[in-house]
């Protein structure tokens, strides 16, 4: 049978992000100025903000049969001027992502709890996100924790111990290991990774104010992990309810749930929900426009997450 390319725009799709921010164009007023100000004083402040950050930037070792574009790099930008930097931010970048010219680009998101947690570099979310550029579209397809992969130097196991694995051979590129382990699992090119902790995912949605989620049904979770090996009980209701970092962490992990909430496919719904959810809430107009919260959410990503982006 003849392969055929796997389009992950059949997937769940969110709407483009400048649909957040539509304004009419016929004529100028008010409301425009004051948002053009906004974005202004806040491309002055990240560009303040990464310039901190990159100063601690540590050199990366890199794989020994990978170029630097697979090298593991923390979210600090490259060095540039500071005009070049601004017209980045404002006119689209003269370079060009991998997979861009093919319409396609392909990025690895994993979830990990990190150190102090069990298991602390098994992938817990694995999500595929794909992005249309001629359209804007993203779309975001989830790989089950549990699929089976066969793991360069061992063997047959559930993909989620890719990173893991990753991280035993060499400290720090545990994502760029699982990036090539998930592209020749699943046949696609996957250009990018993102590794992101249970920290950071807390920091994002309660600097953010929280996020409101439209709970789809009741489930109970009799077996959701407790501190020490333990074990305890969680709930939620249908309907529209506000959660903190915490209570949404708690939400998108339950993985015994009742009430058809106990399967991999309901909980991979259940995150993604939450993803779509704290995509609105960090684009609108309260987050982008607050250089409070956007210094409190740069410090947390430079901390908790790692990628081989830009």
């Amino acid at each position: 049978m003849e392969e055929q390319d796997i389009n992950l725009l059949r997937a769940q799709k969110l709407k483009d992000w400048s649909e957040t921010i539509e304004t009419d164009t016929a004529k100028p007023n008010k409301k425009r100025l004051f948002l053009f100000i906004g974005a202004a004083l806040l491309i002055i402040v990240l560009i303040i903000s990464l310039a901190f950050i990159s100063k601690s930037r540590a050199n990366q070792d890199q794989w020994d049969d990978q170029d630097v574009t697979n090298s593991l790099i923390t979210l600090k930008p490259k060095k540039k001027s500071f005009l070049q930097t601004v017209r980045n931010f404002i006119f689209k970048s003269d370079e060009v992502f991998q997979g861009q010219e093919q319409d396609k680009i392909n990025i690895l998101v994993l979830g990990i709890g990190g150190p102090g947690h069990d298991g602390p570099y098994l992938s817990d979310t694995n999500i595929i996100f794909s992005i249309k550029p001629s359209t804007n579209e993203v779309a975001m397809i989830s790989v089950p924790r549990d699929l089976a992969a066969n793991i360069d130097g061992h063997g047959w196991y559930k993909i989620n111990h890719a990173n893991s694995f990753g991280e035993d051979k060499k400290p720090g590129h545990g994502g760029n290991f699982a990036r090539q382990i998930f592209a020749k699992t699943l046949k696609i090119d996957i250009h990018y990774y993102v590794r992101v902790d249970f920290k950071a995912f807390n920091d994002l949605i309660d600097t953010v104010g929280g996020i409101e989620v439209d709970v789809p049904r009741s489930f109970v979770d009799y077996s959701y992990p407790g501190p020490n090996y333990t074990y305890q009980t969680i709930h939620f209701k249908k309907g529209k309810q506000n959660m903190d970092g915490k209570q949404a962490l708690i939400y998108a992990r339950s993985r015994h749930g009742t009430n058809n909430e106990g399967s991999d496919f309901a909980r991979a719904k259940r995150q993604q929900l939450v993803i779509a959810t704290l995509k609105e809430k960090m684009l609108s107009a309260g987050t982008y426009l607050n250089p409070i919260k956007i210094q409190k959410i740069i410090s947390s990503l430079s901390s908790h997450i790692s990628t081989n982006l830009d």
